[in-house]
């Protein structure tokens, strides 16, 4: 565990590492890395794919111990990359029913095509206003 602890704390972006806290039986241990910069911001990102990356090389230095990168910021580094990935074709489900409605509905072809378009337009409008706003404000896009 030592070896594992001492690798993370040498990896550039990586501030301090905890102590490993073990448990009763002695064969599991959590410990927490400190980023230099944001939880939010692409260099933490970046060190969390690094360690990720380092991870094999690291468990064999360490004589076939085993661990895994977690905590909050993983997590939301994680969420953030599966709603980005489910986003395009969730959109193009629900744009692909609403068009397929509107043909039952209307018996046209324009008609649907014409509301598909708008309401794609529309939406990333309002998207493009939301993103300029967040940034104005600070608040992370959950699409970086």
């Amino acid at each position: 565990m030592a070896t594992i602890e001492k690798q993370i704390a040498a990896t550039p972006g990586v501030v301090s590492v905890s102590a490993p806290r073990f448990n009763t039986a002695g064969d599991t241990a959590v410990f927490s890395a400190v980023p230099a910069q944001a939880p939010t911001s692409e260099q933490t990102k970046n060190l969390v794919h690094t360690i990720r990356g380092e991870r094999p090389a690291i468990q064999a230095a360490a004589g076939g111990a085993v661990f895994e990168v977690s905590g909050s910021t993983a997590l939301n580094i994680d969420v953030a990359q599966r709603v980005q990935g489910a986003l395009v074709p969730y959109l193009i489900v629900v744009v692909g029913l609403a068009i397929v409605l509107l043909l039952v509905v209307f018996r046209s072809i324009v008609i649907p095509i014409k509301a598909a378009v708008d309401s794609c337009c529309r939406c990333s409008r309002h998207w493009a206003v939301w993103s300029r706003s967040s940034r104005r404000a600070g608040v992370p896009a959950c699409w970086e």
